[in-house]
């Protein structure tokens, strides 16, 4: 890929940037053009799912994808969907298997004892536009006197309303994701700073995409805490907790 000369490379406008559904833009030519060049260095499938299946799976309705847009140009691109945890009594799960004769998932009940199925939502896709990464001065961003990268401020401000919106309405106590890392970890690191833990005692169901992913997990208290601090970076904690968004009180 051609790379852009600094001098002609752009600062980063974060008023101008849209959060919208893809099914409301995909009959833009602009941004068909842009999604069917959407590019990832590090993960090509990464990069061309957003082409080849989101558009199908929209219309099954069984995920969300959403774009962020500056102007015609796509930053990012993430998608949401429900899923599912098992809660176990041992510590180290090797439970959860898929089965590639079979084309199932199953439970090794040698490894697994389930107590109780928790609900969550899930980040199967969260992946930058690095077309557009070339084309910018830098990947920081100001938002309230606090410097984030445009990830950390995509996920606080586009995809954790949606996420705390959902739990407004539905009964979901954690958002999950799958980590393709590298071997210094250093994917794990960043999704750190946002809140995201591996998992303990519990197991996440996979398919084929995510057998081999490291799942991590952030509380729903967790999450909105990061929220109203991301809003208010002066916000104090009220002692006992409850945590206030919109009209809901959500007590720790």
């Amino acid at each position: 890929m051609r790379k852009i000369s600094e001098d002609k490379k752009k600062n980063i406008d974060i008023t101008k940037f849209e959060c919208k559904r893809l099914k409301e833009v995909a009959g833009d030519n602009e941004i068909k053009v842009q999604i069917e060049h959407f590019l990832s260095e590090k993960n090509h499938n990464l990069g061309g799912y957003l082409h080849y299946h989101a558009r199908t799976e929209e219309s099954a309705n069984y995920r969300a994808f959403y774009v962020i847009l500056d102007d015609k140009d796509i930053v990012l691109y993430f998608s949401l969907q429900m899923g599912a945890t098992i809660k176990c009594h041992k510590k180290y799960i090797g439970g959860i298997k898929y089965d590639t004769e079979l084309e199932r998932t199953h439970i090794d009940k040698d490894k697994i004892e389930v107590t109780n199925v928790v609900p969550v939502i899930e980040i199967p896709q969260f992946c930058v536009n690095d077309r557009y990464r070339n084309k910018v001065k830098s990947w920081k961003v100001e938002y309230k006197g606090i410097i984030y990268n445009v990830g950390q401020f995509v996920f606080f401000k586009y995809m954790v309303p949606i996420v705390l919106d959902v739990a407004e309405k539905v009964g979901f106590q954690y958002l999950i994701l799958f980590c393709a890392d590298n071997a210094e970890r250093d994917l794990e690191k960043y999704y750190k700073t946002m809140g995201f833990e591996r998992m303990d005692n519990m197991a996440c169901l996979r398919d084929e995409y995510s057998k081999d992913l490291e799942c991590l997990i952030v509380k729903i208290d967790e999450l909105i805490e990061r929220y109203l601090k991301f809003e208010d970076p002066f916000y104090v904690s009220p002692n006992p907790k409850k945590l206030k968004y919109n009209n809901w009180t959500f007590s720790r």
